[in-house]
């Protein structure tokens, strides 16, 4: 799902996302609970429910993607929770054609097909006019295609309650989230965990605020996290590899909190499955410009509604099918495409590299459509209905087949209101939109076929056959028992709720001006002043053993240039430039209360400057000892801006200089305050601007050297 403008610039969709945001307002994660509670309170004061169904709905998650992070952590929070069959084996339904997110999403909520509904597309032509879903401005008309049709519909007319848990599906949804600025400014700068956190966050303030008697009957719950990760980086990307894992730990607090509900007598139904899956990209053309090329006048026969991996082509003069045919055959037979599907009088005809169909349609009688259809195998000669059906039978009766899933869909798909005259398929592969690693909307099996991962219910079908989309709420039926009771460890302890990897690189320039001050001989009064302009780099990186627990490793080196400031000692060695290389290290343990606040303790080694009393030695050279030195530091956060997090860090420092002639056993000290501005630069990349100030005392034999040291610089963290 492109969600938010995915295909605007960052910074134009970033503007514009925070206008209609601010102007329509701003949601916490306590809204739904708030809201629920006064719906409860004024409408329903007692009612007593005993059962609940929670919908999870992972937009992009394709089955092929699901399966792999399963067999790879067979332990995981989903893995457990939905007690999974063998690598292989995890159920699976199909979406319906387009593979979009507005019409999956519509198609589920609904359990209509897509002539039903009449959301065609993310893009469709309405009255002549092209209408994107994925912008703000048609917000109306989709309420308008979705109104007296959802699940909360019809759980309103029932006197029940939905609870919906997406920012674009909410329509008659008794309580449901609302116009969120955090989320919305989380997305533009690709900080999708955040998004799916305060999604889930204000899933667990219902459950665990509502008592369990008090539950909804139906919450819908959409994650669009792993389908934006998907779509920049690519399904198969480490990335989103790592996104799915992190969903996986963020689970686990609700998975533990239905497990309780059912451990006390609450009939808990879940589902999780996808709205779509996905099509690796690895080569983008523009279709307008290819389709001119080979068929000059294309834009005098058509106009298009380009999707990613789709074009639905309406004839601006009618046009007979045979010619029609004979128009967009060799523009399909290219390698940069598919297949056409066209409409053929009263029948589609349908023809690909793998797949040539022939699909008759006429007026019927049916559960869920006006029209019966005929399909025959052109490729094998063969009829792959023995009469006239209902699309529905070959919806469950598609033995896993995609020429039975691809005639039933193109059947509604081109029956539909305001349906195109032809569509034009993207290769495996291609896409036809100039944007992202990752793209979905066509017929093959990667963008078609979901999983479905079900608790404490099961589903009835033919043997072999994949569930459709839209009968998953439907045909959804319990499992006689409570199910498998509350049990703490089938949720793995310490898996990551609010950091979403465990590993942190970071890299850093830290640089700034030093000034030293040193009391050579308090006896004589003779003191020295140098300053220095000191460049540097610094190299972080963490790891973490559990949620709270990790280590610590830390290294800076830095340049120094010195100069003596005082005129007394003008003729001594140190009134030539001094050029010296510092090195500091250290490493040790950490622990985190939450994101915002920790701790740290390093055990390490560094060395420093150092003034050297004598006649014609009063000079600063470098101690060629390392000073063992132990840090204790604090990193917090101080402000949460749109923006970025402005966050600090406040280290003490004892130093032990042993070994020296010069300097004293006694234990120095230095203190730090750091602050930083730090921005996502993807979903969990930082790029960071930083300054702060050091003050460092080193005691002498006869004296002792002050260094105040002021720094800025810019970091980046790599989170892996």
């Amino acid at each position: 799902m492109d969600w938010l403008f995915k295909r605007m610039p960052h910074h134009v969709a970033f503007l514009v996302l925070a206008i209609v945001l601010f102007s329509t307002g701003c949601a916490s994660r306590y809204q739904v609970m708030s809201d629920y509670r006064d719906l409860i309170r004024d409408n329903h004061p007692d009612r007593v429910n005993r059962s609940t169904t929670v919908l999870f709905l992972v937009d992009g998650l394709s089955h092929a993607v699901l399966s792999r992070e399963i067999t790879r952590n067979p332990r995981g929070n989903l893995a457990t929770y939905f007690q999974t069959a063998p690598a292989g084996t995890i159920p699976s339904a199909f979406t319906l054609f387009p593979s979009e997110t507005y019409p999956g999403i519509t198609t589920l909520l609904t359990g209509l097909p897509v002539d039903e509904h009449g959301v065609s597309g993310n893009r469709m032509l309405i009255d002549g006019r092209q209408v994107d879903f994925e912008r703000p401005q048609p917000a109306k008309e989709l309420e308008a295609q979705l109104w007296d049709k959802t699940v909360f519909a019809r759980l309103a007319k029932e006197n029940r309650v939905g609870v919906s848990l997406s920012y674009n599906f909410t329509t008659q949804a008794s309580a449901a989230l609302g116009p969120d600025i955090r989320a919305g400014i989380a997305y533009a700068r690709e900080r999708y965990d955040r998004v799916d956190e305060r999604t889930l966050r204000s899933l667990e303030i219902l459950l665990n605020r509502a008592g369990t008697h008090h539950w909804p009957d139906f919450v819908f719950v959409h994650l669009v996290g792993l389908d934006a990760v998907s779509h920049n980086l690519g399904p198969d990307s480490s990335e989103a590899s790592r996104y799915l894992r992190w969903l996986d730990g963020a689970l686990a607090p609700t998975f533990m909190r239905l497990q309780l509900a059912e451990s006390e007598g609450h009939s808990v139904r879940t589902i999780l499955t996808a709205d779509h899956g996905f099509e690796p990209i690895t080569t983008s053309i523009d279709l307008r410009t290819a389709a001119r090329f080979y068929l000059r006048k294309f834009d005098d026969y058509f106009t298009p509604v380009v999707a990613p991996r789709y074009a639905a082509l309406h004839l601006k003069t009618p046009l007979a099918s045979v010619a029609l045919r004979s128009v967009l055959r060799p523009l399909s037979k290219l390698p940069l495409f598919d297949g056409i599907a066209i409409r053929d009088g009263d029948g589609i005809r349908y023809e690909s590299r793998k797949v040539r169909l022939e699909i008759a349609i006429r007026s019927g009688s049916c559960a869920s459509s006006n029209y019966e259809i005929y399909a025959f195998d052109l490729l094998n000669a063969k009829a792959i209905t023995g009469n006239f059906v209902c699309p529905e039978t070959l919806e469950y009766d598609n033995r896993g087949k995609m020429e039975r899933i691809i005639a039933s869909q193109l059947a509604a798909y081109f029956h539909a209101k305001g349906a195109p005259e032809a569509v034009i398929f993207a290769a495996a592969g291609v896409s036809f939109v100039k944007d992202g690693a990752g793209q979905h909307g066509g017929l093959s099996v990667r963008e078609m076929e979901v999983p479905l991962l079900i608790r404490n219910a099961r589903y009835v079908t033919h043997r072999g056959s994949a569930l459709p989309l839209r009968r998953v709420l439907s045909d959804i039926t319990s499992v006689s028992g409570k199910g498998a009771g509350f049990s703490p460890a089938v949720i793995q302890e310490g898996s990551p709720t609010a950091i979403p990897v465990r590993r942190q690189l970071a890299f850093g320039t830290p640089s700034g001006m030093d000034w030293l001050r040193a009391e050579i001989d308090p006896s004589s009064e003779v003191k020295r002043w140098d300053s220095s302009v000191e460049p540097g780099i610094s190299v972080e990186y963490l790891e973490k053993w559990s949620r709270n627990w990790g280590w610590l490793g830390q290294y800076q080196l830095s340049f120094a240039q010195f100069r003596a400031k005082n005129a007394s000692l003008a003729s001594d060695t140190a009134s030539s430039t001094q050029r010296f290389t510092q090195h500091r290290f250290g490493f040790g343990p950490l622990y985190r209360f939450h994101d915002g606040l920790g701790f740290h303790v390093l055990l390490g080694a560094g060395q420093h400057f150092f003034a050297v009393p004598g006649e014609a030695q009063a000079a600063w050279v470098l101690s060629r000892r390392f000073i063992p030195q132990l840090s204790i530091g604090s990193p917090f956060r101080l402000l949460t801006l749109p923006i970025g997090d402005l966050q600090g860090l406040a280290e003490f420092t004892a130093l032990f200089p042993q070994g020296s002639e010069a300097i004293a056993s006694r234990t120095g000290y230095r203190e730090s305050l750091m602050v930083s501005f730090d921005q996502s630069v993807r979903t969990w990349d930082v790029l960071s601007w930083f300054a702060g100030i050091e003050h460092e005392r080193i005691p002498y034999r006869t004296g002792q050297m002050s260094q105040v040291s002021a720094k800025i610089g810019v970091g980046y963290r790599i989170v892996f």
